[in-house]
């Protein structure tokens, strides 16, 4: 089945990644977002982004910042985020080195990420909603979605698109119409005239981080689910980041023991009528033993409905009902 594969690529440079995966690259000619920092646009890198270009792959710069700086854009840094990414992307752009995409990949502050996942279970819940309290503030929301609207119609400009990395639970509010949820995470989203929304539907973190409690076959339900309410909104535009196959910034997240856990989660995407499916990370693939096999079997991949179960859909309807009777009230 014919369908875009993009992957993140968060470790490694565009320079080592046409000195250790130019050959699989070349042949597949996969999508790359290339996470690329303030310092990232060395000599050295311009000229293999320009090599991955010439040779027809289709590039995203996935910027980010520095771990003291937050790391993801978000709220408390939107403004800093916003100026470097039109200094990264004039400076591509006179190089000859632009790319067709940015990711913008929406998260709260790595410090508050940490923070979460380093507290005990009963000691997640107290953090998590001091956290949260300690987000809202509307008039920053307000602030950094005006900031971030006008870097998309800057990129637009260019000729630059844009693809939105999602945290899941905010898909709650793409539904509909409130803002309760990103207000929280610190990541506006919706409003804004993003090309791609690809929620980040990572279904082996799913079950890593909740002890198998949410299994991969859940969160596949889930993420097939959510994908088909999407799509009945946006259409087209909407993708899907799936995995994990390697590690990222933290260092501890589960990864998929093999293939098949991946084209689990692509095959569910597929039956719900996304075209656009980011595989994170392109790293975790490269290193396996066989990273050509995991390559021809990504491309080839065919549709997967994941096994229905009826208190996953109670449970998708329970959220979506509570939070619109609750969210709205919460609001105000």
């Amino acid at each position: 089945m014919s369908y875009k594969l993009r992957f993140w690529v968060e470790h490694w440079s565009p320079k080592r990644i046409v000195a250790e995966a130019y050959d699989l690259i070349s042949s597949y000619k996969p999508g790359l977002n290339i996470a690329i920092f303030p310092d990232s646009l060395t000599d050295e890198n311009i000229s293999a982004l320009q090599r991955l270009i010439a040779d027809g792959i289709e590039i995203s710069f996935w910027v980010l910042l520095g771990a003291e700086e937050g790391y993801f854009p978000n709220e408390k840094n939107m403004s800093t985020f916003c100026s470097r990414t039109e200094e990264i992307i004039s400076k591509a752009l006179e190089a000859s080195a632009a790319p067709k995409y940015v990711a913008i990949d929406l998260e709260m502050p790595i410090s508050q990420v940490v923070d979460l996942l380093e507290a005990s279970s009963l000691e997640k819940i107290k953090r998590a909603y001091r956290i949260f309290m300690d987000n809202l503030d509307r008039s920053r929301f307000s602030s950094a979605r005006a900031d971030l609207a006008e870097l998309v119609q800057w990129l637009h400009s260019k000729e630059i698109k844009t693809i939105a990395a999602v945290l899941p639970w905010v898909i709650l509010e793409l539904e509909g119409e409130g803002n309760l949820l990103q207000n929280a995470m610190e990541t506006p989203v919706r409003g804004i005239d993003w090309d791609i929304l690809s929620p980040m539907w990572y279904s082996s973190m799913f079950e890593g981080s909740t002890g198998g409690i949410i299994s991969q076959g859940i969160a596949n339900r889930i993420a097939f689910e959510s994908s088909l309410k999407l799509r009945s909104r946006y259409g087209d535009r909407v993708g899907i980041s799936v995995g994990v196959t390697g590690t990222g910034i933290l260092g501890n997240e589960k990864t998929f023991g093999d293939v098949e856990e991946l084209l689990d989660s692509i095959g569910a995407a597929l039956s719900a009528g996304v075209r656009d499916i980011s595989v994170y990370n392109l790293e975790g693939v490269i290193t396996r033993e066989d990273p050509g096999l995991w390559m021809t079997k990504m491309i080839s991949a065919k549709p997967r409905v994941p096994d229905r179960k009826i208190p996953v859909s109670m449970a998708l309807w329970a959220a979506r009902f509570f939070y619109r009777v609750f969210g709205e009230m919460l609001e105000k």
